[in-house]
């Protein structure tokens, strides 16, 4: 069952989707071994192991930023899907693009997962919390600033023009 909340924008094909989501991931990266090299000194902060104090935090901040940066930009040019773009996206990509990047970067590393799930350790859910928080406003900012730009017309004309009709009949629709 297709719930209006999950479709894409108009026109949107599954490769669509996954462009989109790709770059997401690049983006991703580009931010967290960015700012590993820019505030760390390197990547080997985000090494399994070491112990650079909050270099895999703050990485992971900065990539989620970027990372909703990205998804904010699609969703002004009307790729991928409004909700998901958003929400389930940039989620997925941020939970699972540090691991999966440190892992192609430096090897899998299975102990790193067991520690994490078996030391009931805070640390995770501050990480998470953190990429939300950051992510998610710098999302909502870009598109603020985006909207405020645009006069009523052009708003509701590019509403009309890329959300589908059962999206917008429920969710914009006054």
């Amino acid at each position: 069952m297709e719930t209006p909340a999950l479709t894409g924008f108009v026109g949107q094909r599954r490769l669509d989707h996954a462009l989109v989501i790709g770059a997401g991931l690049l983006a991703f990266w580009a931010g967290y071994f960015g700012a590993a090299v820019a505030f760390f000194g390197g990547t080997a902060a985000l090494a399994p192991g070491t112990e650079v104090a909050g270099a895999r935090r703050w990485a992971g901040v900065v990539g989620a930023m970027a990372c909703w940066g990205w998804f904010s930009l699609a969703f002004v040019l009307a790729k991928g899907g409004p909700v998901l773009n958003a929400t389930l996206y940039p989620v997925l990509t941020a939970g699972l693009a540090p691991i999966v990047g440190r892992w192609l970067v430096f090897g899998p590393a299975p102990g790193e997962l067991r520690t994490g799930l078996l030391d009931f350790s805070l640390s995770p859910l501050v990480d998470a919390l953190l990429i939300l928080l950051f992510g998610g406003s710098f999302f909502v900012t870009l598109l603020t600033l985006w909207a405020s730009a645009l006069g009523e017309e052009e708003r509701v004309e590019w509403e009309r023009t890329n959300l589908p009709d059962e999206f917008y009949d429920e969710f914009v629709e006054e």
